[in-house]
Parts: structure tokens; sequence; C-alpha cells
């Protein structure tokens, strides 16, 4: 379906009153669980200025996503929610990272462009700049998803490029549930809250968990067959992906009068999806893990009634162990089409061994690589605000962090400190036999300041002036202001302007990975990538309608990439890429009479990349979500969730059209109060017209093909 038609359904959404007849009374009272699926309501957040607001008139352009609806529209992870997010499309990569594509960035090429947080406590990497378990937490565990869309660097600091993820847990509920769904994919959990009103506390704790078998998707040929077609018969291509997945997350929170302390922790593992270039044997279970978590504590303090504070605490380690097959057994490769590299091997190498230069070298385990790095992140600060001087609301931040790498190793089967690489008997798994990878103690100190004013010009125009200030003591100072306006020009008309900057911090392995052999490896010369960006929407809300349109216009410059600098396989990032984007946001919220609500989002990109003078690789044009939901009776609820992926765009230098775009249909039942009060019974189904999906790929030439039709159920009793 092309853009003309999904724009054409959404102005027809306005006219759906008039055709759809009300199916039943709506009863008298309270809202019931039921109709507050359907109402449009006026929802808060902090995410935008750390004080509570409505949404609708916070600075810059915010989307809250809330648990109980999400499951309702049939989302299983907070990966697959984001997809409910205007200007947001998510895709997997080869290596089965769950990326998020934010008005055309994602981390395909660039990393760690949006800021992760759980329960307002940052979860990015410094090594990696990025946290992909976080998008595989199950919805059951999400009270709500807080997305700033475009800078949130004057508040957050580094990562807050082109977006900031706040994932906030459940803490209120008591409640067990149990899933099941294609491709042996099963899931249990649990929330118990418990509250003692009289002595100010709050204990709960939230615990769930999924495994699956993967997709059931076969490959196309994969880069080593493209490049080698006389060895294609050594590739495990075309071949099943191994796409197996296992998630275990628990959430731990007490709150006693003005003291909070959290927990959070994740695992994943995963299995090795399309792989670096080869494909692995869908045998090889689960080969790569993550692992990360945090401790957070909080103690506010009211130092008068209108000068209060809040000290903050936290200790985090993120770690991961990866492995890839760079090679399949039994492959032979030639020398370097230029034989060693000029300035020889690295310093401290032994001499060089094995085959001669000009001999052709056999690879007979393949090349298997193994990595680990394990960081840790040490964090305090400070949040100050004062609204002594009517018409302001001024918060000052303070904070230090360090962050350093405990442990970091790489193991392989190949000798690659001799040249040319040397095949090994066994690859070397053990700590005693291991490589040095990246120096374990390397370290990063982040000071960081943050002054912002809220001042209420008007009743009805806010003006916010922010500015934070960074100081790395690897790549310097950074300083990222922000100005916002609001305007309320009547009851329904309220105008929204922004001004903003952000910057995103070189990533520890961009930095520091050393040159150990032919490869790529760090540049410590790295600079900050830097971005501009200009926003103005307008919103009516009416009580059974709301409709938002967002303008936005970004220009980011010095983005990192690695690059060929040393003949063919020598690469190194450097910073140089210049991006510009501009574009436009619909959105639509609407009662359809008494038992039915439309939701639906439409936006238009122009993502420029002007170094390479080509679109940016991956953006589509259109993008677009219709989600209509339904009171089929008392208990019983329909949401049908339509979704269009303009065409993706391709490099100037791929000789390939553009992948074609995508429309799927999805469909959740939910029955409520299955019986029993609190029983919720949903059940749905993915794809409903089994509609091809892929994802593009350059390293694969068939692109990457994901599952078609699918079903899944779920269960959950509320106490």
């Amino acid at each position: 379906m092309s853009a003309k038609y999904l724009t054409s359904l959404i102005g027809l959404i306005y006219s759906l009153p008039f055709i759809i007849s009300p199916v039943l009374a709506e009863e008298e009272g309270d809202l019931s669980e039921m109709n507050e699926l359907l109402a449009i309501l006026e929802q808060e957040t902090a995410v935008a200025t750390k004080t509570k607001m409505n949404t609708d008139y916070v600075p810059g352009i915010v989307t809250v996503l809330q648990g109980t609806d999400l499951e309702a529209m049939g989302a299983r992870t907070v990966w697959e929610a984001l997809g409910f997010v205007p200007g947001v499309k998510t895709r997997i990569n080869e290596l089965g990272r769950p990326m998020v594509m934010v008005r055309g960035i994602s981390g395909n090429r660039h990393t760690g462009h949006l800021k992760l947080m759980v329960d307002s406590v940052g979860a990015n990497s410094s090594f990696r700049g990025v946290n992909d378990s976080l998008m595989m937490i199950p919805i059951e565990q999400v009270e709500r998803i807080e997305m700033i869309r475009g800078s949130g660097a004057s508040l957050y600091g580094e990562f807050s490029y082109t977006g900031v993820i706040n994932i906030i847990t459940r803490q209120n509920d008591t409640r067990i549930y149990g899933s099941a769904a294609k491709f042996h994919n099963y899931g249990m959990g649990g929330q118990y809250s418990y509250t003692d009103p009289e002595n100010n506390l709050q204990i709960s704790i939230n615990a769930a968990g999924w495994q699956s078998g993967g997709a059931d998707v076969n490959s196309g040929i994969d880069s080593f067959g493209t490049l080698r077609p006389q060895q294609a018969h050594l590739s495990f291509s075309p071949g099943p992906t191994n796409e197996d997945e296992q998630i275990r997350s628990l959430a731990i929170n007490l709150n006693y009068k003005k003291t909070n302390l959290s927990f959070y922790r994740i695992k994943r593992k995963q299995g090795a999806y399309f792989g670096t270039g080869v494909l692995t044997p869908e045998s090889d279970g689960t080969p790569k893990e993550d692992e990360y978590w945090h401790l957070n504590l909080e103690q506010k303090i009211e130092l008068s009634p209108t000068w209060k504070s809040v000290l903050k605490f936290n200790i985090s380690e993120d770690e991961k162990e990866d492995f890839e097959m760079l090679l399949p057994p039994g492959a032979i490769v030639g020398p370097p089409p230029n034989g060693p590299p000029p300035n020889g091997p690295p310093p401290g190498a032994p001499p060089p061994g094995g085959p001669p230069p000009n001999h052709d070298i056999l690879f007979p385990d393949g090349d298997l690589k193994v990595t680990y790095v394990k960081e840790r992140r040490i964090e305090g600060g400070v949040d100050f605000s004062w609204t002594g001087w009517k018409g302001h609301e001024w918060l000052l931040g303070l904070s230090s962090a360090q962050v350093k790498i405990v442990d970091a190793w790489e193991a392989s089967n190949i000798d690659i400190s001799r040249l040319p690489p040397t095949p090994l008997p066994a690859i070397q798994l053990r700590p005693e036999d291991k490589d040095v990878w990246i120096d374990a103690g390397k370290k990063r100190r982040i000071l960081s300041a943050v002054l912002q004013d809220q001042i209420g010009l008007t009743d009805d125009l806010t003006l916010t002036l922010a500015v934070r200030y960074d100081n790395f003591d690897d790549v310097g100072d950074k300083v990222t202001p922000r100005i916002a306006a609001v305007w309320k020009l009547g009851e329904p008309h309220l105008f929204k302007f922004q001004y903003s900057e952000a910057y995103r911090p070189p990533t520890l392995a961009e930095l520091y990975l050393p040159e150990t052999g032919p490869g790529a490896h760090g540049n410590p010369n790295l600079k900050p990538e830097t971005s501009k960006t200009y926003e103005a929407g307008y919103i009516y809300r009416q009580p059974d309608l709301v409709s938002r349109v967002t303008l936005f216009y970004s220009k980011m410059e010095g983005l990192i990439a690695v690059q060929n600098v040393g003949g063919v396989i020598q690469h190194q990032p450097l910073n140089g890429d210049e991006i510009e984007l501009k574009g436009i946001e619909l959105e639509i919220e609407k009662r359809l009479g008494k038992n039915w609500k439309t939701t639906a989002n439409l936006s238009f990109l122009d993502a420029k990349d002007k170094t390479h003078h080509e679109d940016v690789v991956d953006s589509s044009e259109f993008i677009g979500n219709i989600v209509l939901e339904g009171k089929l009776s008392d208990n019983l609820l329909a949401v049908f969730n339509y979704r269009h992926i303009g065409d993706r765009k391709r490099t100037n230098s791929d000789t390939r059209d553009d992948l074609k775009g995508y429309d799927t249909l999805d469909l959740t039942i939910s029955y409520l109060n299955l019986g029993v009060k609190g029983l919720t019974f949903r059940t749905g189904v993915k794809n409903i017209f089994d509609a091809e999906v892929s994802v593009p790929s350059s390293q694969y030439p068939d692109d990457l093909p994901r599952a078609g039709r699918t079903w899944w159920v779920q269960v959950s009793k509320k106490f």
C-alpha cells in the first residue's frame, strides 16, 4: 500500500463516527478497565524537564506509551512497543541486534544515538554505546515507556542524540502471567507489591523471563559465498538462521518515606542470527550473552517549601560475550592483495611465521573469535529545584561519573600476531590463554552540570532555557543548550517551538581497540559527534480528539564511521560524516462513538547523507500506524494494528534497487475478567496476511527475511 492510501485512511478516521454506530451503551459511573483503555487521557511525564508536566505541555516532543495499552495492542517487548511511536522504525541487523531508527538514524552505521534508561537510570554501555538487552524486556514488566523524539542532551548528556527512552517498570501491581507463541516461544513472570501507608513504605518485586526457538527463517547466500563462489559449498548458507533467545529480567524497588532504593538486572542469551557475513550452524545454541545490572539510591531532601533536592548514587555493570565466525571450516584465503601492512607487525609481536605471504592459507576449523568485555560505572549527583521566584522553576543538577573496563579479552583459533595470520589447533577460551583485546583498567571520567529555568511569562506562555556542561577526561568538553516555548492559544490550541543541541561521545571501543593485527582498530583522536535541531509543533485538543503536527530539521556533523585507512583490510573510525534530516509527523487520537477509539500517525522523512551525496541508508520516506480499538462486549476488546513501512534506501554503491516497503495487519483479542475478576486472556495474530517482510543487508544479496504470520496467547491474573 502506497503512502497516499495511508494518508487517505488517516483522513477517513475523522468520518468514522458517522459510519460506525455504537455497539453497546456505555455504563455510567467510574471508568472500568475496558473504558480506561478506550479513554483519551492527559498523561504526565518528567522525562522532558525532570518536573512532572502534561506531555502536551512539556517542551520538546514526547510520547508516553502505557504498559496496559501496549499489552492490549499486542506488543510483546519494549522493542515491539517502540514501533508505535511516530517517526520510529524497528528492525534487526545481521547479528540480531534489536535496532531502533529515530527519524532515519539508527545504530547500523552509527552507534549509541539513543539514551536508554530503566526507572530513570542511564543504562548505555560506554564501551559499545548501546544496551540491546533492554529492548527485549517483556511488556508485562512495563508500567510505561517515555520517549523524547529529538535531542535530550541538555538534561541527559551523553548518547541523548536522536532521542531518550525511559522504561518505567511496574511497581504497583500484584499479578502472575504466562504466555506462549509460535516458534517454541514461552514466557512467564509475576509482580508483587506491598504497601504500608501508615509508615509510607512500599516494596515491589517484578520478575519475568521468556525464551524462543527463534523465527523459522532461511537465509540466502551469505557474503562469503558471494565473494568466493568457488568455495560457496563450504558455507552453511543458504540455510536456517540461529535465532534462539533467552531473557531473564528482575526489578526490585523499595520506597520508604523520601528514600528510594532500586535494583534492576537483565540477562540475554542469543544465537548468532545471520552472523558477520558468514552464516553459523543452527545447532550452535546461544553463544552470545549480555548481562546488565544497576543499583540506584535516591534521597529526597526538602530544605524549604520552595527549595528541594534529590541526592543520587548508582553503580552498574555491563558485560558482553560475543561469538563470531569470520570464515567457515575449510576456507582457503589468499594473502592480502598488497602484502603485509607497510608498518610491519605490531610492536612486541613474535617474528612472522606460518605460510609464506605469497601462499594461500587453509583454515581447517574456520576463523572463530570470542570477545568479552565487562565495564563498571559509578555515578553520584544531586538535583536542586527552586520555586522561590514567582514565575520561575529553576533546576540545577551536578554529577560525577567514572567508567572502568574491569575485564576484557579476545580468544581465537587464529594467531593474529603472526603475519600472515596462522590457524591454531583449537579456539582458546580459557582466561589463562586469552589475548588482550582492550586494556583492562581503561577509564573514563565525566563531570556534568545542568542549569534549567522554566519561565511562566504569562498564564499561556512558558519559556524553557537550559544548558548542560560535560567534561570528559578523554574527549574534552561539550556544552549543549536548549531554548523552548509552549504557547496556549485559546482552549484547544497549543503551539510548541524548540531549538536544541546534542552530542554523542566516541565509545571506548572506538577510541581504544588496539591494532593487534589486520582489521579495525581504535582512534584516540576522535571527537564527539554534534547536532542542531529545530522543532515546531501544533496540538489541537478536545475531550474526544487530540491531533498533533510536528515539523523538524536536524543537522548532524562529525558522525563517526569506520573507514578504510591503510589497505584493503585496515579500518579505523573517523569523524567526518554529515547528515541532514527534515520531516513532518502527524498524529491523531480520536474516540469513535462510545465503544471505539483510533490512534494513528504518519511520518514523512527526507534524510540526506551530505558526505556521500545519497539518501541515508535504510531510511524510508513514509512510515505510519493505524490502531483501531473496539469494545465488542462488556469484557471483550479487539485491537487492529495496521503498519506501513515505505521503501528502504540503499547506498549509491549498491547496484540493487531500494528494498520495497511492506504493510502488515495485526489483531489482538482481550477477554477481561474471564469467569474470575482480574483474570485476563489475550490472543493475537501478527501479520495476518503473511506479508513478505525483509530488512536491508549489505552482507546478504537477498537481504534478511523475517518471520511471516505468527500467533501468541497470554493469560494473566491480577490480585
